[in-house]
């Protein structure tokens, strides 16, 4: 479970990396510290994040790390709001999801918005959750598809658009834009 973490991770900051073309710097270094977070937030008295507070407000335990750690993956260092919905009958078996409005902070290189979706569900006595992130990024499709090959991404056509399927099974649709790039990542996640 740790590996997927490490790719939401990276694939949180694609737009970044491909407009300042360091793909490789921006890998972190612990995979587990997302997961890890939630517990050490409560024992510090830190702030919890949006996901974190949304699931402790919808009393869901069954997938309240797996949601968490997806939404915190998804919103990285941007600037989010975050809107969920759940079951308020009987939240903890049943799916919860948020819809994620993504802002750069300022200074950064794109300053275009982003949009994100998270999605949990509780499965058999486990959690299953995706996220999807949809992010324009200035640069052709075809640059961008090339530097995701050069980090151990495996680029193919789909449908008429370029799909790159990263480690772990992450993968990230290019659609092209003008003269720019619309970036579809999604990820599956088990916890």
């Amino acid at each position: 479970m740790p590996r997927f973490l490490y790719w939401i991770l990276i694939l949180a900051g694609a737009a970044a990396v491909v407009v300042l073309s360091v793909f490789g710097t921006m890998l972190f270094s612990k995979r587990n510290d997302i997961m890890n977070r939630t517990a050490q937030q409560q024992k510090s008295g830190e702030t919890l994040s949006a996901f974190d507070q949304q699931v402790r407000q919808a009393g869901i335990l069954a997938c309240a790390r797996t949601f968490s750690a997806l939404g915190r993956g998804l919103s990285g260092n941007f600037l989010y709001a975050a809107q969920s919905q759940w079951s308020s009958n009987s939240a903890n078996d049943h799916s919860i999801q948020s819809l994620v409005a993504l802002k750069a902070q300022a200074g950064a290189p794109n300053q275009q918005p982003d949009a994100g979706i998270v999605f949990a569900a509780p499965v058999g006595g486990s959690c299953e959750g995706q996220l999807l992130r949809v992010t324009p990024v200035t640069g052709t499709c075809d640059s961008i598809a090339a530097r995701l090959s050069k980090s151990g991404g495996i680029a193919h056509p789909f449908g008429g658009l370029s799909l790159v399927t990263v480690p772990d099974s992450a993968q990230v649709m290019l659609i092209p834009f003008s003269d720019s790039c619309v970036t579809v990542t999604v990820l599956r996640a088990e916890g």
